[in-house]
């Protein structure tokens, strides 16, 4: 961990002490799922060192921490897209606060399309896997074994 990630759970944790068990990035469309996060938190990125502001007009910023269909949640409200700067670092900061605060459920939610002609457009859909065609790798670098990340149950 690059020492960003414990910073920003202690921060998180400041504003609202809890176990959290999932971690819930929003993607577009998707921002009115925070309002529905009960007792919640609220926390500008701008707050919480290290951490991407999305420049997407969609895309809140925040980071809220809560309960949400009886789970303690924490919920990035928009995220930095690697189109925004180049760097396929971006999220790394944002993904190392949620294992920090203990989260070991991720969801990840974006706009995906489809080559089936049988789901519509705005389908939800569940991805299982990808295949990296970019040939980037935010873990290039990472000076430890951590950028070993064993994806057979992604």
């Amino acid at each position: 961990m690059t020492g960003h990630g414990q910073q920003c759970a202690d921060i998180v944790r400041a504003a609202r002490p809890s176990s959290y068990r999932v971690g819930i990035v929003l993607g577009s469309g998707l921002g009115s799922l925070a309002d529905a996060v009960e007792d919640a938190a609220r926390i500008s990125y701008n707050e919480l060192p290290d951490f991407p502001v999305s420049t997407v007009s969609s895309h809140a910023s925040e980071l809220i921490v809560g309960r949400l269909a009886g789970q303690e949640v924490v919920v990035l409200a928009g995220r930095a897209h690697y189109y925004e700067s180049g760097d396929p670092t971006l999220m790394r900061t944002p993904l190392e606060t949620l294992k920090a605060l203990g989260c070991e459920i991720f969801i990840l939610t974006n706009a995906a399309g489809s080559l089936d002609i049988d789901v519509k457009s705005g389908s939800p859909m569940l991805i299982t896997d990808h295949i990296n065609f970019s040939d980037l790798n935010p873990l290039i670098g990472e000076a430890s074994d951590a950028r070993f990340v064993d994806m057979s149950a992604a």
